[in-house]
């Protein structure tokens, strides 16, 4: 008996022994690379100035695979589709009014006589 699994995009006809063995991983869509959209590649140099980073930064996240990179021949090219995934990713900017406000909010919910640890 064959079963029919389906993903976005994707169609696999498994027997019943496969999907018995058959291990799920759920992967993020971002990550998903989509044959349609083209990549988007640019030197180095260029991806500094679209990233609005320098070049030590833009190679620490190519070495922590947060930033996609290819190479051709000697050029390194720089996927701005990768860079456009990780600035989508950034943590809201809280102003610091709003972190002192939340500071003293967790202190002041201490139950009476409970001293934090710095005291």
């Amino acid at each position: 008996m064959n079963h029919t699994v389906t993903a976005p995009g994707t169609v696999v006809t498994v027997t019943v022994n496969e999907l018995r063995n058959l291990r799920i991983v759920i992967v993020n869509e971002s990550e998903i690379e989509n044959p349609l959209t083209p990549r988007r590649l640019v030197t180095v140099k260029e991806a500094c100035v679209y990233g609005k980073m320098g070049h030590s930064k833009l190679y620490e996240y190519m070495a922590a695979r947060r930033i996609k990179a290819y190479k051709r021949e000697k050029t390194t090219l720089v996927d701005l589709n990768s860079i456009d995934a990780l600035n989508e990713s950034l943590p809201a900017f809280v102003p610091r009014s709003e972190q002192r406000s939340l500071r003293f909010a967790a202190r002041s919910a201490r139950p009476a006589g409970e001293s934090c640890a710095k005291c």
